[in-house]
């Protein structure tokens, strides 16, 4: 019995200690391999690695990454293309600010486009043309001429890009004078004129113009300036005599007209005006059966022209 049980106790020490060393053995091996439990854990490991916020944002934080400095290059180039659009409308622009700035200094701002008004004055040299009798014994050169002077304002209407209607309306007086070897003849009058006429400019400083000018007289008055000689030895003295010389008190003729602009709004003009109706039509003096002044007396079939230069400025 004795025997038996130190066998038994034999027998269970021998299996103690072989799966000690069968323990031991799996624990040797466990750097060279995985086992499936190992291997399970891993593969947990990946998952949650796999699914954890950190690994599910790195690739979308570069994606946006990329997608940013796409942007922002697209940013740079539109902002280099609208720049670059800029400067060659801005370069555009100067350029049209620059021509119409060199047809302004030409052209007064062509104010020709726009209505506007302004003043205008001149002086004339006027001289009497057309009479049925030559003065001074056939000498035309000893006609009636003198000088004048008129102001007024004057209006500016458009009608077609290069053309334009101007009205005008003026106070002028002026003065003739017809000299004889003794006696001297002076007219002097002052009349309300009235200018219409159209102007075209062909360039952007210089107008031509043609129309019409119509007259209204206010006052006139004609006198004989001379010596007489007084007899007996006396000599001679002053003697004026006023004429009772009835003017026409409606006037009319044809309008010439050439000019342009020197500055911005300051005009220069010739014109040449040439009366159509006869200034004295019912002529008569209270000297005209006197043959003293036979040679100075007969107006009739008188007209006026006028040759005048003339500065305007126009407000707009």
């Amino acid at each position: 019995m004795k025997n038996f049980t130190k066998i038994l106790v034999a027998l269970s020490l021998a299996a103690t200690f072989s799966f000690a060393q069968d323990d031991e053995y799996e624990d040797d091996e466990s750097p060279w391999g995985s086992t499936e439990e190992t291997q399970e854990e891993e593969a947990e490991e990946q998952a949650q690695e796999a699914t954890s916020p950190a690994s599910v944002s790195a690739p979308a934080e570069e994606k946006e990454d990329v997608v940013a400095k796409v942007l922002a290059r697209k940013k740079a180039k539109d902002a280099e293309r609208k720049q670059q659009e800029e400067e060659r409308g801005m370069s555009a622009i100067d350029q049209m600010e620059e021509e119409n700035a060199a047809r302004e200094a030409r052209s007064g701002n062509r104010i020709t486009d726009n209505f506007g008004f302004g003043i205008h004055g001149a002086f004339d040299y006027s001289n009497l043309y057309g009479l049925a009798q030559d003065w001074d014994l056939g000498e035309d050169e000893d006609a009636p001429a003198g000088i004048g002077f008129e102001v007024g304002i004057a209006f500016r209407i458009p009608m077609l890009p290069i053309i334009q209607f101007t009205p005008e309306i003026a106070y002028r007086m002026s003065k003739l004078k017809q000299e004889d070897e003794a006696y001297n003849r002076n007219f002097r009058q002052q009349d309300l004129i009235m200018p219409l006429y159209v102007r075209v400019m062909p360039l952007d400083w210089l107008y031509l113009g043609a129309g019409v000018q119509l007259g209204l007289n206010l006052t006139n008055k004609a006198s004989i300036d001379g010596e007489v000689d007084l007899g007996g030895g006396l000599g001679k003295t002053q003697h004026s005599i006023t004429e009772n010389i009835e003017q026409s008190s409606f006037n009319f003729g044809l309008l010439f007209a050439v000019g342009g602009y020197i500055v911005k709004g300051l005009s220069v003009d010739f014109r040449l005006y040439m009366g159509l109706n006869d200034m004295y039509p019912d002529f008569k003096s209270d000297d005209e059966d006197n043959t003293e002044y036979s040679k100075l007396i007969n107006l009739y079939g008188a007209k006026l022209m006028s040759y005048k230069f003339g500065i305007g400025y126009w407000f707009m």
